[in-house]
């Protein structure tokens, strides 16, 4: 993932949680850390995490319903102890609008760095 493999020398020195780790891609993208893993739809994956330094969630929320958006924002919240990476995945037709599925705030987490 362009911007996960360059992570400063002080992002090495904690935890890392690939939270919604699915098939484990950034695992293997990033095998010079140790990656705990959490995946609430993997079998031996469905413990909730306690929370790390660095959490990685890519390609998991433009995934999850609309009834439970907030929930897994507050998880990740939760689980963040310094720095966030998110990434969602977000295409659109000329025919669609983008629309916002649940209210988003920016907790002050998301702005601590590593």
């Amino acid at each position: 993932m362009r911007g996960v493999r360059g992570l400063p020398a002080p992002c090495s020195l904690v935890s890392h949680l690939d939270y919604g780790c699915g098939k484990e891609t950034l695992a293997n993208e990033l095998p010079q850390f140790t990656l705990h893993r959490y995946d609430s739809a993997v079998p031996g994956l469905v413990t909730p995490p306690e929370p790390h330094g660095v959490v990685f969630c890519t390609d998991l929320l433009e995934h999850v319903e609309h009834e439970f958006v907030a929930m897994v924002i507050d998880d990740l919240a939760r689980v963040t102890n310094k720095t966030l990476f998110l990434k969602v995945e977000i295409s659109l037709n000329r025919q669609q609008q983008p629309r916002l599925v649940a209210p988003l705030r920016a907790p002050a987490f998301l702005m601590r760095p590593c």
